[in-house]
């Protein structure tokens, strides 16, 4: 195999591996009349209606589709029912001033903001990606090395 394909092949495995540390989104909710709704809503693991949920303690924001229309969800999972809502379509939580009260009497819009999040911090790979990372540079290396020390003449054994 030719030594410029083996390196571009494990180039290509390198950049595979890191493009996996791809950094969550997470929402900040703010203005909402409950303060314990508002804060820095993380994405979970878990997928709901086909989108991320976010989590904060024992509130969640997420999507909901019943028979007759799509909505988020801001929700403490301590009660029955959720406390804010947002009839819309979108993939992503809505930020577009139309969230309500879902228990009030009145059909009111309220000023609850639902922001994208300053990424907290960058992710660091395990100890074995860091492991695996050096070998295949360091085999990398080698090979560059042995390729300038030993050229192939062309004589064969």
């Amino acid at each position: 195999m030719n030594l410029k394909f083996r390196h571009l092949k494990l180039a290509f495995l390198v950049f595979l591996f890191l493009s996996g540390t791809a950094l969550a989104a997470d929402y900040i909710v703010d203005n909402a009349p409950n303060t314990d709704a508002n804060g820095r809503y993380v994405e979970s693991n878990v997928l709901r209606d086909g989108v991320p949920m976010y989590t904060k303690g024992d509130w969640e924001l997420y999507r909901q589709t019943d028979l007759m229309s799509t909505f988020w969800n801001i929700d403490d999972m301590t009660t029955l029912m959720p406390e804010y809502m947002n009839m819309t379509l979108s993939n992503l939580p809505p930020n577009d001033g139309q969230w309500y009260d879902w228990s009030a009497a009145e059909f009111e819009f309220l000023p609850i903001t639902v922001t994208l999040a300053p990424a907290q911090s960058i992710p660091t790979m395990s100890t074995w990606g860091a492991l695996i990372m050096i070998t295949l540079l360091s085999g990398i290396a080698i090979a560059i090395i042995r390729k300038s020390h030993f050229p192939d003449t062309g004589a064969r054994a």
